[in-house]
């Protein structure tokens, strides 16, 4: 950038003014970059990348107060996570949880969010029904090339009055999937 002062009627030999000037300059600078950084470590998850509750629950409320149209809303959960932290270690959880992380995030960039240890949350709008349903099922069968098994819960609307319903309408499925695999499992 350039600053310029014109025709400075006190200090005009020497450069105080300006020092003066550049200090509180690069100040507002810095604050603007560490208020950026605090806000994206504030949105973000630390372990891989996507949004995490924070940045959830401020979309969910702003969602919340005005109509949505075409919005899809799915739940996804790591089945087995605890079994892999227990046998193997967390750091293998971990590498579970990213690979689950961008593998969703890679279908639905910019809109996933980890709401919990081993549970996302994907809310697209607007976004047509059978795009949205073939981009979850894109996700369960990328994941299925690990190894890796999730339940997963989806709700599209048309147009929603709020995404709360929407989003409790799919949670309430992901669970039915997951009560499903853990008593095959049995």
């Amino acid at each position: 950038g350039f600053l310029g002062i014109d025709n400075p009627k006190v200090n005009y030999k020497d450069l105080s003014l300006l020092s003066s000037a550049t200090f509180f300059i690069l100040d507002s600078i810095d604050r603007r970059e560490s208020h950026m950084m605090l806000e994206k470590l504030s949105f973000e998850d630390s372990l891989n990348g996507v949004f995490n509750r924070n940045k959830f629950n401020r979309v969910i409320a702003d969602l919340n107060t005005k109509k949505s149209e075409n919005c899809g809303v799915a739940y996804f959960d790591i089945n087995g996570l605890k079994v892999v932290n227990d046998t193997k270690g967390h750091t293998e959880g971990d590498v579970l949880v990213q690979k689950v992380a961008v593998t969703i995030n890679d279908i639905f960039p910019c809109n996933t969010y980890r709401i919990g240890g081993d549970e996302f949350v994907v809310i697209v709008q607007p976004i047509d029904k059978k795009d949205f349903e073939d981009k979850v099922q894109n996700v369960i069968s990328n994941l299925s090339v690990y190894g890796i098994k999730i339940s997963v819960g989806v709700c599209w609307q048309a147009i929603s009055d709020g995404v709360t319903t929407q989003l409790i309408s799919a949670d309430n499925l992901m669970y039915e999937q997951k009560n499903e695999y853990y008593k095959n499992l049995d």
